[in-house]
This record gives structure tokens, sequence and C-alpha cells, in this order.
């Protein structure tokens, strides 16, 4: 999403100018994005040199509860994403698929702004293109901030902020926002209730959770 936001910045520079909270977030986002890596990679390493402990360890971790199985979820999911990390075949396939579905998550606000032609922006041409392209990279990086649940707000306020930028009026902008965070939440919400039931969870074991108890995992 970070690669899409600097190549989608580049395509509409001919026509605005990105203000500065819009840069730092692309430039935050790109360091992040190398930490995260460096530490995949560091990962990785400690993971060849400590497997059997690791395994002995998620062993005594099962024992039915949720908190267990959320430990059980995090330490898999940790090594796996080190061991993609270090297998070209593996790493091209996930960037591929993240890809296809970045892509989707695009295409679907490109529907949602196509919808309003009251909008008077031309979705053929390469700057609209880019401009949803722009705005919704910018509304996911927006998101990783956890100022509200589901980055319900700060979204939306990206999202506005960017087709504002492009000429699209404000009431639009925000409208096109809403529709198109609804849309994605819900897909997110029924894809996550599949999800909870594939690993043997129930939405009441995951809300019942005690807050304090995940701090200390």
């Amino acid at each position: 999403m970070t690669f899409i936001a600097i190549l989608a910045s580049s395509g509409v520079a001919s026509r605005l100018e990105l203000t500065p909270w819009m840069e730092s977030l692309i430039k935050f986002s790109g360091v992040a994005v190398l930490l995260f890596f460096a530490a995949l990679f560091i990962l990785s390493y400690r993971e060849s040199r400590n497997k059997k402990k690791v395994k002995e360890k998620v062993h005594k971790n099962i024992s039915g509860e949720p908190l267990s199985k959320m430990k059980e979820f995090a330490s898999t999911f940790i090594r796996q994403m080190s061991v993609v990390a270090v297998r070209p075949g593996a790493f091209l396939a996930v960037v591929a698929s993240s890809l296809l579905i970045w892509g989707m998550d695009i295409f679907t606000c490109f529907l949602v702004l196509k919808a309003f032609p009251a909008a008077g922006v031309d979705m053929t041409s390469t700057f609209s293109i880019s401009l949803v392209f722009l705005a919704v990279a910018l509304g996911n990086i927006a998101k990783t901030f956890p100022i509200t649940p589901g980055a319900i707000g700060t979204y939306e306020v990206a999202l506005t902020a960017v087709f504002v930028l492009g000429g699209v009026r404000p009431e639009l902008a925000f409208t096109v926002a809403v529709i198109d965070h609804i849309i994605k939440n819900s897909i997110t919400l029924l894809g996550g209730g599949l999800a909870l039931s594939e690993l043997g969870f129930r939405w009441r074991e995951v809300l019942s959770t005690n807050t304090d108890t995940l701090k200390g995992m």
C-alpha cells in the first residue's frame, strides 16, 4: 500500500500538491515497512536457532481456552511471516495476492465515486484514477493509527481530504468515503466471522476475553 501511495502521488503531482501531513504519512509508512521487514529477518534468524524451544512452548499453551488459542495463533503467524520474508517464491506469492486484494479495494472505491456523476470527476482520465489510488492508499495507511475502533473516522477524513484536493466537493467526497468504508467493513465483518469459525473461536469467547489478560500476552 505504501508503494501504491508513492506511485499514485507521482501520478497526481502534475495537477495538485500534497499537503504536508499527506507527505509525512507516506514517508512514515515507508520507514515502518523497512522496520517491519528488518524485524522479520531478525525473527527468522532467531527462529532457526530456537525452533525446538518454540515448539515446546506452543504445545504447553494449548489448553482449549480462548487466550491459549490466541497465543498459539499469534506465534504461528509470526513464524509463518518470518518464513515468507526469506523465501523468494513465498514472498512473491504473498505480494501478488496482496496486490490483488488491494486492487479490489481500490476498484470498490472507484465504483462508488463513479456512481456520483455530480462529483464532476472524469473517471477515464489518468489523473482521476491516480487520485482514487492515492485516496485509498492514504486512507489505509491512516487506519494503522489506532485512534478510533475500526479506523471509523480516520479513513473517511483521509479519503475526503484527498478527493477535495482533486476537485471533488467536500460533501460528495465525504459521502463517497462513508459508503466506501461501510461496504469494506461489511465484507471484513463477514470474512472475520468465517475466519473465527474456521479457527475454532466464537464471538462470545473473543468478546468476553479479559482485556487485562490480553495485555499480558
